[in-house]
């Protein structure tokens, strides 16, 4: 099991130059973790890359958004999620959403880091992630 930041579930739904990789990365675990709330990040990140006149591509986009979600946990443990974020916020200096990400995959992992792959294209994130403990790929 791998707890996957929303930054690298989006080259798994739009091409981009860390598609194969991302993919690879499925491959060789197909069990997703999330945060509750990386539903929202993906489709706020699509509709960002989608060009306000080609809604048909965000259209395109939400059959390969709902198979992922379909199939991914979600940690929901939203009281605890918030609380240890207030607390990597401080620590680590990440944005709100960074931060949310990194608590709930702490809660995944029962605050034992070594027990969880963490997968993230964001440096400041991937940073804190491994200060925490955590494996960070790719």
């Amino acid at each position: 099991m791998r707890f996957w930041d929303t930054s690298a579930l989006v080259p798994l739904i739009v091409d981009e130059a860390s598609t194969a990789r991302m993919a690879e990365i499925l491959s060789d675990d197909p069990d997703i973790t999330v945060w509750i709330g990386t539903n929202v990040e993906i489709t706020s990140a699509l509709v960002r890359r989608t060009k306000s006149d080609d809604q048909r591509a965000l259209r395109n986009a939400e059959p390969l958004v709902a198979s992922l979600a379909s199939a991914w946990l979600e940690i929901d443990e939203s009281p605890a999620v918030v609380d240890r974020a207030k607390y990597l916020v401080k620590s680590h200096r990440l944005r709100a959403l960074d931060a949310l990400q990194l608590a709930a995959a702490l809660i995944a992992c029962g605050y034992e880091p070594a027990r969880l792959e963490f997968i993230t294209l964001d440096n400041a994130l991937a940073s804190a992630a491994r200060a925490e403990g955590f494996t960070v790929l790719p």
